[in-house]
C-alpha cells in the first residue's frame, strides 16, 4: 500500500510519516503486549481522549446529526458514522471493564457508557447502534457466570433507557429522525456496487483514492473497509487485508475456546465488534484501538 501510494499517487513526505507512524504504532503495541497490564491501561487512555473529543460534539445544522469540530477535536471523527463507531467502541469496553473494576472505576465507567450511548444516538448512525447493540448481547452470551450475566443484562437496560430518555428529551424531542433512517433507502447498494466496479476497472493499483462517483450516484466513500482498500490501492491490498482480518478472527476463535482460554470473552467481542464495523466503515484500521486490539490477538501464542 505505501509503495503504491509513493510511486504513483502520492510522493511526498507526508505520505512516508504516515505510513511510518501506523507501522512504528502496530510493531509498538506487538511488543509492548507482552506486559498483561498493558491492554486495559492503553484502551483506558483512548477511552479518555473519546472523551475529550465529546466535550467539542455538535449538531450539524443540515442533517441535526451529532458530529465533532474539526477545529477543536482531538481526533478525525468529523463524520458522524465514526463518531458513532468510536462510541460504540467505548461503550463495549466499559460494559466490559466495569464488572472486574473497583466502586470508583465503576462509576467513571458506567458514566462513560452512558455519556457514549447518548452520543451514538445522536449521531443518528444505523450500523453503529445496530452493531453496538449486538456486540452487547454477545458480551452477554458469554459471560460465563450466572451473577455475572445477571449484572451485565441490568447494566445494558439501563445504559439504553437512561440514554434513550435522555435522548428524546434533551437532545431531539422526537425519535423520527431514525424511523426516517430506518425507512428511506440509503445509497450504500449503489455505492458498493460502484466501488465493486471500480476495483474491476482498476485491479492492479487502484484509483489513488477511497470515494467513487458516477453520473447517478454522488461522490461518497464505498462505506466498507475492504471496498475502499481495493478503490484505493487495488485488489491485491484489498485481499491481503481480507486475509488479515481472517486470520485475526480465526485466532481468537482458537484462543478463546482453548483448554486454558487464552483471551476472555471481552476480547473476542471487542474483536467481532471491530470487524463488523469494518464491513461498513471505511477507514477502521486508522484507528488506534482497531491496531491495539488486532496486534494483541496476532501476538498472543496458540
Amino acid at each position: 500500500m505505501a509503495i503504491i501510494d509513493l510511486v504513483f499517487y502520492y510522493p511526498d513526505i507526508e505520505t512516508i510519516k504516515l505510513y511510518f507512524y501506523w507501522a512504528v504504532l502496530f510493531a509498538s503495541f506487538s511488543i509492548l503486549h507482552r506486559d498483561p497490564r498493558f491492554l486495559p491501561r492503553c484502551s483506558l487512555l483512548i477511552i479518555i481522549f473519546i472523551l475529550i473529543d465529546l466535550l467539542f460534539v455538535g449538531k450539524d445544522p443540515a442533517n441535526g446529526r451529532l458530529f465533532i469540530d474539526s477545529s477543536y477535536g482531538l481526533s478525525n471523527l468529523t463524520n458522524s458514522n465514526d463518531l458513532a463507531d468510536s462510541c460504540g467502541f467505548a461503550i463495549l469496553f466499559s460494559i466490559c471493564a466495569f464488572s472486574y473494576s473497583h466502586f470508583a472505576m465503576k462509576v467513571f465507567y458506567g458514566l462513560t457508557a452512558v455519556s457514549c450511548a447518548i452520543v451514538l444516538l445522536g449521531t443518528v448512525s444505523r450500523g453503529g447502534l445496530i452493531i453496538t447493540t449486538v456486540s452487547l448481547f454477545l458480551y452477554l452470551l458469554l459471560a460465563t457466570k450466572k451473577i455475572r450475566a445477571v449484572e451485565t443484562f441490568l447494566i445494558i437496560f439501563c445504559l439504553f433507557t437512561v440514554s434513550y430518555i435522555t435522548f428524546s428529551y434533551f437532545i431531539n424531542s422526537d425519535i423520527s429522525m431514525y424511523e426516517k433512517r430506518f425507512q428511506r433507502e440509503g445509497p450504500r447498494g449503489g455505492l458498493l456496487q460502484l466501488g465493486l466496479r471500480v476495483v474491476e476497472e482498476n485491479p492492479l493499483i487502484g484509483t489513488g483514492i477511497n470515494d467513487v462517483e458516477s453520473n447517478t450516484v454522488r461522490r461518497n466513500s464505498p462505506h466498507n473497509f475492504f471496498l475502499a482498500i481495493g478503490v484505493h490501492y487495488g485488489l491485491a491490498p484489498a485481499l491481503l487485508m481480507a486475509l488479515l482480518w481472517i486470520i485475526t478472527l480465526q485466532r481468537a476463535l482458537i484462543l478463546y475456546f482453548s483448554k486454558e482460554r487464552k483471551i476472555l470473552g471481552e476480547l473476542l467481542v471487542l474483536i467481532f465488534f471491530l470487524f463488523c464495523i469494518s464491513c461498513i466503515s471505511n477507514m477502521i484500521m486508522l484507528y488506534s484501538f482497531c491496531a491495539l486490539y488486532m496486534s494483541k490477538i496476532i501476538s498472543t501464542s496458540c
